[in-house]
């Protein structure tokens, strides 16, 4: 997760060269979480991932949590906690 003014999450994929060995990541979806109308969260700005891997918890505005969908280890829906 990347932190203000525009937070966003970065889903990336890990892969190694099998001809140079070399290690890479890649980039595979960016999620917006922007929000014009709600105010920075001053203590925790964080993502707690289910140990099954299956949501997330996403906090980086006050009195805002958002859930991630997770499916295959990449996004699939998300949704604002009342």
């Amino acid at each position: 997760m990347t932190d203000h003014p525009t937070p966003e999450l970065i889903f990336l994929a890990y892969s190694r060269s099998a001809e140079t060995g070399h290690m890479t990541f890649e980039t595979i979806r960016n999620v917006s979480l922007h929000d014009r109308s709600a105010r920075q969260a001053e203590y925790l700005n964080d993502v707690y991932v289910d140990h099954s891997g299956v949501c997330a918890l996403v906090s980086c505005y006050a009195g805002k949590l958002k859930i991630v969908r997770i499916q295959d280890g990449d996004f699939d829906s998300d949704f604002d906690l009342p």
